[in-house]
């Protein structure tokens, strides 16, 4: 039925949840997974601390660092599982 899922995680503790359930979908069907992080742009005025106390190129930086180990973690779950991505 599902051959590939993709799964989107913004390193929530929900989205933490939706990552296990996923997995557990895809080895159950015997499907693939991708994961999928999304990163906000940086906005010059804004109420987000993030952005209030980062330049551009450093809210990039952390962002990405954000982002690489929210994959991670979640490439941890599918691997712990046996699922290919």
């Amino acid at each position: 039925m599902y051959h590939h899922i993709l799964i989107a995680t913004d390193g929530s503790e929900l989205s933490a949840r939706a990552v296990e359930h996923g997995v557990k979908l895809a080895r159950s069907v015997g499907a693939k997974v991708s994961f999928l992080t999304v990163t906000e742009p940086f906005h010059v005025f804004s109420f987000d601390a993030d952005q209030i106390e980062d330049t551009r190129p450093e809210f990039a930086k952390h962002m990405e660092a954000r982002a690489e180990h929210t994959l991670a973690t979640a490439v941890e779950v599918a691997a712990a599982a046996g699922i290919c991505f």
